[in-house]
């Protein structure tokens, strides 16, 4: 099960961002976004509702902006 949830975590991340990282290695900011992710799923995992309406909570969000150009439509 914790294995899912650091891959789901993983992709999340990676279509959230849009910086490249060369050879898989991430920053700091990255990996700690990722284990606040995992932790969520965990603590959530029996959860009936989702506890706010946002893509990615905002602690992870803001950890993950410096890496994230917003597309314009």
């Amino acid at each position: 099960m914790l294995l899912g949830y650091v891959a789901a975590a993983e992709s999340a991340i990676l279509r959230y961002i849009t910086d490249d990282f060369e050879g898989g290695i991430y920053p700091a900011e990255v990996k700690q976004a990722a284990l606040l992710l995992v932790g969520l799923f965990d603590d959530q995992r029996n959860a009936e509702s989702v506890p706010n309406g946002n893509y990615l909570p905002f602690a992870v969000q803001s950890l993950l902006y410096p890496y994230r150009n917003p597309t314009v439509v």
